[in-house]
């Protein structure tokens, strides 16, 4: 069975050319002591804050019931946002972080033509509270946003009570965002062309 996007077995303005196969780099990662799998960062804006949730995932058959310690930062190149250190008994096998971060304190991150695309380092890292070595470190580049989709009846966006259906759009920080999503096409459909 082969999943690739619709457009590699041709459409209106490409050509048939499923690419199948291998075409990015291979590699292979063992663990033989804990370490952190994955993170995740979810915003949620209030008047006043950003809203954050961290989950810091952990791997962790090795050793289950061993406490550790996780640390957390997020910084851009110049300021630290936010830090904090959590401490989590490797059976758990993952770490739910809550903060609340003033609005002033993180740049909002906007599309391109709308306005600046700042992004933020999200550091988390495991230590070992018995030996304080550091196991594993994972960071991701995180921004802070608000996408909503937005799903109004039809009838009431072209003013027929008749119509049947939902209209689409994209809402970010409270602005409409549809022009530029309407009819957009993949930038390429050969998945080794590199930019």
């Amino acid at each position: 069975m082969v999943r690739k996007m619709q457009c590699s077995f041709g459409w209106d303005i490409t050509p048939s050319f499923p690419s199948s196969g291998i075409y990015k780099p291979i590699f292979l990662e063992a663990f033989d002591r804990t370490s952190i799998q994955y993170v995740k960062f979810v915003t949620e804006k209030t008047e006043q804050n950003w809203e954050v949730c961290i989950n810091v995932v952990i791997d962790s058959e090795a050793d289950s019931g061993r406490l550790y310690r996780v640390a957390i930062d997020l910084a851009n190149s110049t300021n630290l946002v936010m830090s904090g250190v959590h401490d989590v008994v490797a059976a758990a096998s993952s770490l739910v972080i809550k903060a609340s971060i003033p609005c002033e304190g993180a740049e909002a991150w906007w599309p391109n033509g709308l306005g600046r695309q700042p992004l933020y380092h999200l550091t988390a890292s495991l230590l070992d509270l018995e030996s304080g070595l550091k196991l594993s470190t994972k960071t991701v580049r995180v921004g802070f946003r608000t996408l909503t989709l937005e799903q109004p009846k039809i009838s009431e966006v072209v003013g027929n009570p008749e119509a049947e259906g939902l209209a689409f759009y994209f809402k970010v920080k409270q602005k409409s965002y549809e022009e530029k999503l309407r009819s957009y096409y993949f930038s390429t459909y050969y998945p080794l062309l590199k930019y």
